[in-house]
């Protein structure tokens, strides 16, 4: 998972819902998630207003398998 953590292919967070940008639903499906169907994306970072923000997406096990590493 370390090329897809380290690469640019999320979509833009503008783009996201709120769930999404919260880690509940799948950043590409929005699919509903929880702790058993979550595939943790890693830690990122964005500009929010003029301030560096972190957020940790998240992603179905479904999708996970269509964004290759």
């Amino acid at each position: 998972m370390t090329d897809l953590q380290s690469s640019g292919e999320l979509p833009p967070v503008a783009a996201l819902s709120r769930e999404q940008r919260r880690g509940v639903h799948c950043v590409w499906c929005s699919a509903a998630l929880s702790a058993r169907t979550a595939v943790n994306l890693g830690a990122r970072e964005t500009d929010a207003f003029g301030t560096t923000v972190q957020w940790f997406p998240r992603c179905c096990i479904t999708c996970r398998g269509g964004h290759p590493e």
